[in-house]
């Protein structure tokens, strides 16, 4: 059971939704080889399906229609020579034109009998005798030069008046273009032999085939492509670049790879001849169907992969290994430092997993896909950095640094949406604390080799203790000893989150730690520390507060989150 979509997009019971456009004041038009094809978008639980309107035609006509040409072996662009029937006519039609941003292309054949045939493509079409005849000339052609004249570029009535001034026969180059010969079948009401003396027609225009659209007295609608949509993705931008596609328009990827293709939302009367104004109020329809189908999409997705993520952390469960499935979502990524000069924008996959943060290529499908990672770094290894407007480096928006390791990389990436940034940092924020939490548990703290105030130890963060430092009674340690000379060690200070005041550094080694001292009438301590790795230090140190706040303060997490948007 299906209905029309005419307000908000809600999936109730599993049954599919539909935006018709016989139903709809804005309907959804696919764009394919230049021409606005109008479709209608069946959507369920599962998957997005794209339907074109066929035309029911007597199937002994149709079946001798389809795939003509496939049938013929012919090659793609050949030469051939026509005849004038006792009419005077070619015996096909002609559409399209430069006008209309398209090619010349043949929109009718007639079946002629072998006794007023054409001569003949040159590569051996129309051989062969009896009542009918395959012919030379199939729809879907396009005319590249008429005679010793190029028209690949003329207009409509260019190719027109050539064809009529054309002798008694005519040698035409022409381009077969499979697509445009669905197309355009798709349009006829019924095979008619009803030509004018040259075979020639008006051009074909989006308003023409939306005329033609209305005039149909049966049609049905015919399943164009199916897009299933676990871990699919919504595509905003022109592919690789960080030019944004219009709001009314919309394109699914899925998982394979597989598209929908631009799919745009009109008014009926906006659907007409290229260059024609577009009023504001038509604008504002078109938008809000696309934001609501928009919408209904997303919330599907994050169904399926919120579904997806529950079997794997059963199977995690079963298998005794802590490894619950925080989040998983497409981003886009650049590695490179200036996008304003490259703009080369990939989608990579994004997942937190137990204490890991993961890149893939492709999501993980089965459970061994885990394995498949191009990245894996410890969460509390890495911060997410939320870029104001003003910072962007172009104009893809709602992006971010990704800083992982202390290695100084850096991934800069962008989301589909505000909401998609604000509920990344959110489960970033989540499943570091919870990873943190888990390691306090095991007794298993974060340690680093540094030297505080010229002692050489180690410093541990730890939940449950908060930072502390141990001396190594050698200063000089190799990894042979590295477990007995810990052992060794003993502890010299050590200080809870909650007394630490602030931290500065000189974007070298040195670290300062500020700590409040027991009593409030003496000064505050302050531990000077020498690190080769203070990036990372730092990031780990912003972690462990970042999970001590949430503790004391259940709503911390969300404020951060939302503090990057006004």
């Amino acid at each position: 059971m299906s209905a029309s979509l005419t307000g908000p997009c809600i999936l109730v019971s599993g049954e599919p939704l539909v935006v018709d456009p016989k139903h709809s004041s804005a309907a959804p038009y696919a764009a394919i080889g230049g021409l606005e094809l109008p479709v209608r978008l069946v959507l369920t639980a599962t998957s997005l399906t794209v339907q074109e309107s066929v035309a029911i035609w007597d199937p002994t006509v149709a079946a001798s229609l389809a795939d003509q040409f496939d049938r013929s072996g012919l090659p793609l662009v050949r030469e051939l020579s026509l005849c004038r029937d006792h009419r005077g006519s070619f015996g096909f039609s002609v559409r399209g034109g430069s006008e209309c941003g398209l090619p010349v292309l043949v929109s009718k054949v007639q079946l002629r009998s072998s006794s007023e045939s054409a001569s003949g493509s040159r590569s051996g079409a129309g051989a062969g005798g009896g009542k009918s005849r395959l012919p030379a000339l199939f729809v879907g052609d396009a005319l590249l030069r008429i005679d010793q004249t190029c028209v690949d570029r003329a207009t409509h009535e260019e190719a027109v008046a050539r064809l009529r001034n054309a002798g008694q026969q005519v040698t035409l180059l022409v381009r077969h273009y499979r697509q445009a010969a669905r197309i355009l079948l798709s349009y006829h009401r019924r095979p008619s032999t009803a030509t004018t003396a040259t075979g020639d027609q008006v051009p074909l225009t989006s308003q023409l085939l939306n005329s033609q659209q209305k005039q149909k007295s049966q049609s049905s609608w015919a399943n164009l492509m199916t897009v299933p949509l676990l871990y699919a993705r919504l595509r905003c931008y022109a592919v690789g670049t960080d030019r944004p596609r219009p709001a009314d328009c919309l394109e699914v990827v899925a998982l394979s790879g597989h598209s929908t293709g631009c799919l745009r939302f009109l008014t009926k009367h906006q659907h007409t001849t290229c260059g024609t104004n577009i009023s504001s109020s038509s604008i504002n329809s078109g938008f809000q169907l696309a934001a609501v189908w928009r919408s209904a999409i997303i919330n599907n997705i994050r169904r399926l992969s919120e579904i997806k993520s529950i079997e794997f952390n059963a199977y995690s469960s079963n298998e005794g290994a802590s490894l619950a499935v925080h989040y998983a979502n497409w981003f886009s990524l650049t590695l490179h430092e200036n996008p304003l000069r490259s703009r080369l924008w990939q989608d990579v996959f994004l997942a937190m997993r137990g204490e890991d943060l993961l890149l893939f290529e492709l999501p993980p499908v089965l459970a061994t896909d885990w394995r498949s990672y191009s990245l894996k770094e410890k969460l509390y290894k890495c911060v997410i950095r939320v870029l104001p407007q003003q910072e962007l480096l172009d104009k893809r928006s709602n992006a971010f640094f990704l800083h992982v390791g202390g290695g100084g990389e850096a991934f800069y990436m962008s989301a589909s949406s505000s909401d998609e940034v604000q509920q990344l940092e959110r489960c970033w924020f989540n499943a570091t604390s919870a990873a943190l939490n888990a390691r306090a548990r095991r007794g298993a703290p974060v340690m680093f080799k540094v030297t505080c105030q010229g002692v050489y130890g180690t410093l541990t963060f730890d939940l449950n203790r908060g930072v502390e430092f141990k001396s190594d009674p050698r200063s000089r340690r190799t990894a042979a000893n590295s477990a007995q000379s810990t052992a060794q060690q003993q502890t010299n200070w050590v200080h809870s989150f909650s007394s630490l005041r602030r931290t500065s550094d000189d974007r070298d080694q040195t670290l300062y730690l500020h700590f409040s001292a027991s009593s409030a009438e003496a000064p505050a301590v302050v531990r000077v520390i020498q690190a080769p790795d203070l990036q990372l230090m730092l990031i780990v140190l912003h972690a462990f507060l970042s999970s001590k706040l949430a503790a004391v303060d259940p709503l911390f997490h969300r404020h951060l989150a939302g503090a990057h948007n006004p």
